[in-house]
Formats: C-alpha cells, sequence, structure tokens
C-alpha cells in the first residue's frame, strides 16, 4: 500500500494525490492499482491543466 500526495501550496492549492495498492497472488504474478486525483483548484494553479485529468490504472505482471 502506498500513498502519494504532491501539493501546490501557495493561494491556489492545487494537489496530486495518488493512492496504490500493490498485490503478488502467486510467486510469477503482480497485480498493481493506483488512481490519480488531480485537483487544479483555479486557473494559476501548476495542476489546472491536468484538472480533468483523473485515471485509474491497473497494472498486471508476470515474471518469468
Amino acid at each position: 500500500k502506498a500513498v502519494m500526495l504532491i501539493a501546490d501550496l501557495d493561494e491556489h492549492n492545487g494537489f496530486l494525490l495518488q493512492p496504490g495498492v500493490k498485490w503478488k497472488p502467486t510467486g510469477n504474478f503482480t497485480v498493481e492499482a493506483f488512481i490519480n486525483i488531480i485537483d487544479g483548484s483555479g486557473h494559476d494553479s501548476i495542476f489546472d491543466p491536468f484538472d480533468q485529468s483523473d485515471d485509474l490504472t491497473l497494472r498486471v505482471g508476470y515474471q518469468f
């Protein structure tokens, strides 16, 4: 389990929040999921161009 938070801490108050989980059901398989939550909170925030870019990612890996 992991959580990443990047914030624009001036008066614009934008942020990027990325909570995620990783699961290893067997020795060779790995399953990861995380979501990007981005809030621009105003036109001057560094996150404003990405305000509509929230997404969910699911990654399945196999090592051989």
